[in-house]
């Protein structure tokens, strides 16, 4: 079963980025083929929630504590938090994964 097709990764969730952004157009196009959406950014602004108004169906800023931009930029960081958070969400896909055909073999 294969369940996430496209995986955007930004620096920063803005609301303006539903204008013209690559993520954006990314998710558009995986809409058009029925496929959901899960974006990766290093931080997320609070009007970001409008991302999912056009077609990223989850995102996940990958800062898990308060650094500096030049920190948070630094290339084995960046690596690092974004390998660390992505290994959490699978992780709950596949706990969703799992519940999901347990409900189907089930009935």
């Amino acid at each position: 079963m294969n369940i996430v097709n496209m995986i955007p990764i930004v620096d920063r969730w803005l609301q303006h980025m539903v204008m013209g952004k690559a993520p954006i157009g990314v998710a558009q196009i995986a809409k058009r083929h029925a496929k959901p959406v899960i974006a990766f950014s290093g931080c997320a602004a609070p009007d970001a929630r409008r991302c999912n108004e056009h077609g990223i169906d989850a995102y996940f800023p990958i800062l898990r504590q308060i650094t500096t931009l030049p920190e948070a930029m630094e290339p084995d960081n960046v690596r690092q938090n974004l390998t660390d958070t992505a290994e959490q969400v699978f992780r709950l896909l596949r706990i969703s994964t799992a519940q999901y055909l347990d409900n189907v073999r089930s009935t």
